[in-house]
């Protein structure tokens, strides 16, 4: 499965890297701080609005008819921050796997393609249904037979648990009948030993041995 999330987000990085930060703005502040743009000024840009498409080794133009973008917001540039406060992003490894993993969750996918799909990459919903298909299926099948290993697995001991119970209190019962048949036998030896019938014949049986030493 990593290995999968690894190629995934590979091949992510070699289609997508960069392309989130071509976003539309009301002029062209290639040259300009940060500042002069970002943040709280609608008019001069939109966060995560409005994505844009540029040509092969360009930063940026104002070719509405070509990059898509509003006519309030004319110019083109590649120096927007990533979406979401920088976290849906293709430009790293690690950003990629964590978006191939937001993906694969089948949680907000859609929003992630539709921005790729504005800065021009038309392979891009080819991407999304084989990271889907692929990744998301072998997954959750993967989490199913976990589980149903582990339950397995743990129906397995409860029973062999039960079996044991069971042997255990068997035994425990046949040594208790034991216990009571061998004391309601002794008590028998007692009470017979005890009775007058037998205290006679012992008395006799003391005398013919007294008489024949006589």
């Amino acid at each position: 499965l990593l290995f999968l999330f690894a190629v995934f987000a590979i091949i992510g990085i070699q289609l997508f890297n960069g392309r989130l930060h071509w976003q539309c703005f009301s002029d062209d502040f290639r040259d300009q701080p940060r500042d002069a743009w970002c943040c709280e000024d609608a008019e001069k840009w939109t966060p995560d609005e409005h994505f844009c498409v540029l040509r092969a080794m360009e930063t940026g133009n104002n070719d509405t008819a070509f990059n898509g973008c509003p006519a309030h917001l004319p110019w083109c540039l590649n120096i927007a921050p990533n979406p979401n406060g920088g976290v849906t992003s293709f430009d790293n490894i690690v950003l990629a796997m964590l978006n191939v993993f937001v993906i694969i969750g089948l949680e907000g996918w859609a929003a992630i393609q539709y921005k790729l799909e504005a800065t021009g990459a038309s392979l891009a919903w080819l991407y999304f249904v084989c990271l889907t298909f692929i990744v998301g299926f072998f997954a959750t099948n993967l989490c199913l037979a976990v589980i149903e290993s582990v339950y397995g697995h743990e129906m397995e001991r409860k029973r062999k648990r039960e079996q044991k119970d069971g042997d255990d209190e068997f035994e425990t019962r046949a040594r208790q009948e034991t216990e009571r048949a061998w004391k309601k036998e002794k008590a028998k030896q007692i009470s017979i030993q005890q009775s007058p019938y037998a205290r006679h014949g012992n008395d006799k049986n003391d005398d013919n041995h007294a008489g024949g030493h006589e």
